[in-house]
């Protein structure tokens, strides 16, 4: 039996290259059961987190896997970081629980690749999505607005690295345009604007750490996505009342 000798030497790596590590592996949790887990280790080798997936597939279940109880966030020194697990990506209502708790980056660990479904995780959750997947599988990196921002799908390289800047927000660009363009004119190179295409909405991103674009936000009342289709739904909730009470 292995033990802990593998999740040791990850948090001795971890240790010595002062980084975290996400390690998915079966983890024993009681006699005859054992949970999918992904575990998150931090830059001092410790234990930060431990995910369990919370939708095994059938065959997993036969096999003695518990699901786990629900989504898992780890606060870390570069945002906040969520955990998913293959076969998890299919369920709806999983990742609404994950939008609810506001990740920055998702880390996706898999035997599968999920397709469109990895973007529409990274947009619904308004995080990075890390997609790890074993072999051959395509190796992905997507923004915060489920834009590609870096893909491996050759067969000689099978993995993937490039950086990120989590100091950053989604916008949808509804009465943005103008303050945008104001606040660009005034920070310059400060900041950096990532479209999404056609879904109607941007990254906006810092690139000095100084300044936190949650500041830029405040100062010229760019509104995120997050805030636009709150206010939305809301406007249109009231109208529908409106309506009702002066048909009556």
């Amino acid at each position: 039996m292995r033990g802990n000798r593998i999740l040791h030497a990850f948090q001795e790596y971890a240790r010595k290259h002062r980084m975290y590590i996400v390690y998915p592996t079966n983890r024993m949790i009681s006699d005859g059961h054992n949970a999918n887990s992904s575990i998150l280790i931090d830059r001092d080798g410790d234990v930060a987190a431990v995910y369990d997936k919370v939708y095994p597939t059938v065959c997993e279940l036969e096999q003695g896997v518990i699901p786990g109880t629900g989504p898992v966030v780890a606060d870390t020194d570069f945002g906040r970081l969520g955990l998913l697990i293959c076969f998890d990506l299919n369920f709806w209502d999983l990742q609404e629980k994950m939008a609810a708790l506001a990740p920055d980056v998702l880390a996706f660990s898999s035997y599968y690749h999920g397709d469109f479904m990895q973007q529409a995780w990274a947009h619904r959750c308004q995080a990075y999505f890390l997609g790890s997947t074993v072999g051959s599988l395509g190796k992905d990196i997507l923004g915060p607005a489920g834009e590609v921002l870096y893909q491996e799908r050759s067969n000689c390289r099978r993995s993937i690295t490039r950086p990120i800047n989590t100091n950053c927000a989604v916008i949808h660009w509804g009465f943005n345009v103008q303050k945008v363009a104001e606040a660009r004119l005034k920070y310059g190179r400060k900041l950096d604007l990532r479209n999404s295409g056609t879904c109607g909405c941007a990254t906006l991103l810092s690139n000095d750490p100084d300044l936190p674009v949650r500041d830029v936000l405040k100062e010229f009342e760019i509104e995120t996505w997050r805030e636009y289709y709150a206010r939305s739904a809301s406007e249109c909730h009231k109208k529908l009342d409106s309506n009702k009470i002066n048909k009556e």
